[in-house]
């Protein structure tokens, strides 16, 4: 089960005895990887997917391309460079970041910066 707490997205999962999981951390821990995610967690793919459709409406992959694209705006903020951005993030290639911030916020990455 997918909970939010305080605008903290955590993963409960009922047949084990865990403490909850922070999957904005999981998912920076794991690349922003759906099937990372997975297995980490000890679960799988099939079922990651269906826990997030039926808690957050959407896809892992779609939520987590979502939160790399927040984590890459709050990194931006402080003022970290573009291309470090970029990298620390997992980009390959500078034009896949800015692809993907475009898709999310309409602007390119340079006209975030404050």
């Amino acid at each position: 089960m997918i909970k939010m707490t305080d605008g903290v997205a955590e993963y409960r999962w009922a047949r084990r005895v865990a403490p909850p999981v922070d999957l904005n951390e999981l998912g920076s821990m794991c690349r922003y990887r759906a099937n990372h995610v997975a297995s980490t967690l000890g679960i799988s793919c099939r079922q990651l997917e269906r826990d997030f459709r039926k808690y957050l409406g959407v896809t892992p992959k779609y939520w987590l391309r979502e939160q790399r694209a927040l984590r890459a705006v709050g990194l931006i903020h402080v003022g970290v460079d573009l291309s470090e951005v970029s990298r620390t993030l997992g980009f390959k290639r500078y034009g896949h970041f800015s692809r993907e911030i475009r898709a999310f916020f309409g602007v390119r990455p340079i006209e975030l910066i404050d």
